[in-house]
């Protein structure tokens, strides 16, 4: 068995980018969090320096007011373009990224000169508290006097200013929100990621039901897959249905004629009413009536049934031929039963799943986990370390939703039950997620120390009132009349004059 680890090895930076890329639907909420919480303390010459917004060749993006939002190296918009690019949240200088960050750096904008014109100010204490906690300042998790005395004094000057707005911006958005979040639920949520695991698992695919035995449930099951030819024509009322049926019975109407002319079925009526062989379950839901469903399906050839009631009102019906028994060796006929099944008796199929699935862990005893899945032709599929993720909420390590299997679990309360309380190195009882069986192994545990515990609820405290606020704060800005958005067409001559 593998003993569990202590710590959390892994950097609490990487960590939070990784979460983010896990989850590109909540990128732009979730990237305008590492902004604040990273990007004012990332100054390093990757941004070309496009300038002060009066110069040609430094073009402005846009304004709020009379500021110009443009792009430098020490500016807000600058580091946020510098840190899509570093961590590969885009690919180069694509326009996405630029556009992005430009309407964050609007927004950014936007705040501070509210909070600048309400008369705010960030208390010089707070700020220093704040500065305090820069890593650069850090020495065995304390405050080092001599690194601040000894840091570059320009550098310092530019970090002193970001720090300052990034809390001013967070005080807005803190008043914008709402109440503030207790220390008590940021532990719980630090403590409730404070255990990972890394999982192995196999998936018994319904898709793996055999062919024989799709084949030996119809041929048991025989009624659904009759196959039937029928005719029919469809009236408003129960009425004008009678009045039509007596007159083809009576030979006033011609059936194909009277079907063309008269029935309100836009799906048969060009065809005469016929509506080609089919297996007789297709006909279940136009037929209601459980007894009249039965009389239609029993009709032998030319026989016309009575009126009987339809979704879209009132029908009547006429054989074209005698039913007979689907061919059960042709495919097209095996995949209509197999259609059928999956609606109508997915646990017959679940069954030999869960059947297939109690073999493999019979065996692993005997040939190992990754043995057993080659001999039964199985996929091994690795994931984690995940934390009790219910939802996958980006504050915690996700699982991937490109991958279906697992878009199946994010809201499966078994899965999760099943992952968290299985023994490492055994593996769980098969259960089902979504239409196929699994069967999960716990290869590994981890905990987070303090420290990335702490990271974790911060992150968390910074996602809620984002996530909320982010995008209201956003069409507020934009729709604003202060705002001139120039982006396109500055980002596309800058473009062609090889700026980027």
């Amino acid at each position: 068995m593998a003993k569990a680890k202590k710590k959390h090895q892994e950097s609490d930076a990487e960590g939070l980018f990784h979460r983010l890329k896990a989850n590109p639907p909540l990128f732009i909420g979730t990237i305008a969090i590492l902004v604040l919480v990273i990007v004012a303390f990332v100054f390093l010459p990757a941004i070309p320096n496009i300038g002060d917004g009066a110069d040609r060749a430094n073009p402005a993006f846009g304004y709020y007011g009379d500021i110009p939002i443009n792009v430098m190296q020490d500016n807000y918009f600058g580091r946020t373009v510098d840190l899509f690019s570093r961590y590969g949240f885009f690919s180069g200088n694509d326009s996405t990224m630029w556009q992005q960050a430009f309407y964050m750096a609007l927004t950014h904008t936007a705040v501070l000169d509210e909070m600048k014109k309400a008369g705010y100010k960030a208390p010089e204490e707070q700020v220093n508290r704040e500065m305090a906690q820069h890593p650069d300042f850090l020495e065995n998790g304390r405050f080092s006097v001599t690194k601040y005395r000894n840091y570059d004094k320009n550098r310092l000057s530019s970090l002193w200013k970001a720090t300052e707005e990034d809390y001013i911006e967070k005080q807005y958005k803190n008043a914008y929100g709402g109440l503030p979040v207790s220390t008590g639920e940021k532990k719980l949520i630090g403590e409730m990621s404070s255990l990972e695991r890394t999982f192995r698992m196999v998936m018994f695919p319904r898709s793996a039901y055999p062919d024989s035995e799709v084949a030996s449930y119809g041929a048991s099951n025989p009624a659904p897959f009759n196959m039937v030819h029928l005719s029919k024509i469809t009236l408003g009322s129960e009425k004008d249905a009678r009045q039509v049926r007596d007159s083809v019975l009576n030979g006033s109407m011609n059936f194909e004629d009277a079907a063309r002319t008269r029935s309100t079925d836009v799906s048969y009526k060009d065809q005469g009413g016929d509506m080609g062989v089919r297996m007789a379950f297709d006909i279940y839901t136009m037929i209601p009536d459980e007894t009249e469903r039965q009389t239609v399906l029993s009709l032998k050839n030319g026989e016309y049934s009575d009126i009987v009631k339809d979704p879209n009102g009132w029908a009547f019906y006429r054989a074209e031929q005698n039913p007979y028994a689907a061919d059960l060796s042709q495919s097209e006929n095996l995949a209509k039963v197999r259609a059928y099944m999956s609606q109508m008796a997915g646990g017959v199929v679940e069954g030999w799943l869960v059947a297939r699935a109690e073999e493999f862990v019979s065996r692993l005893g005997e040939d190992g986990f990754e043995q057993a899945a080659e001999d039964a032709g199985l996929e091994i599929k690795l994931f984690g370390p995940v934390s009790l993720n219910y939802g996958n909420l980006p504050v915690f390590n996700t699982l991937d939703t490109n991958d279906a299997a697992f878009r199946e679990a994010i809201y499966n309360e078994n899965f999760w039950h099943r992952a968290f309380t299985v023994p490492l190195d055994s593996p769980s009882a098969p259960f089902t997620l979504g239409t196929d069986v699994v069967i999960l192994e716990a290869l590994e545990e981890t905990v987070k120390d303090e420290t990335g515990k702490a990271l974790t609820a911060d992150f968390f405290v910074r996602h809620r009132s984002d996530s909320i606020n982010e995008a209201d704060i956003r069409t507020a800005v934009t729709s604003s009349e202060k705002t001139r958005d120039n982006f396109l067409m500055t980002y596309f001559q800058a473009s062609i004059t090889s700026q980027f």
